[in-house]
């Protein structure tokens, strides 16, 4: 995500006063490190389905001491079609 991007997110936050966010992709946790500081009492669920990406997510918000506030979800991908 870019830092302009990552800007915007924050200060929509904020105006919105969010307190649950639910991300798909969570790739390194590097967006939802960057909404989790940005208020503390924000929560967020972020799901990714590649494991390696997963275990990185893991050790970073793990590293900036944010278990508390993203949960992490490992999720196969299943498609459906009628």
């Amino acid at each position: 995500m870019q830092k302009d991007t990552i800007e915007y997110i924050k200060k929509l936050m904020k105006v919105t006063n969010v307190k649950n966010i639910l991300e798909i992709g969570t790739a390194i946790g590097y967006s939802s490190i960057c909404m989790a500081l940005n208020d503390e009492k924000v929560h967020i669920t972020t799901v990714e389905i590649d494991k390696d990406r997963f275990i990185e997510a893991i050790d970073n918000v793990k590293t900036f001491g944010l278990t508390n506030q993203i949960d992490l979800v490992l999720k196969k991908m299943m498609i459906f079609r009628n």
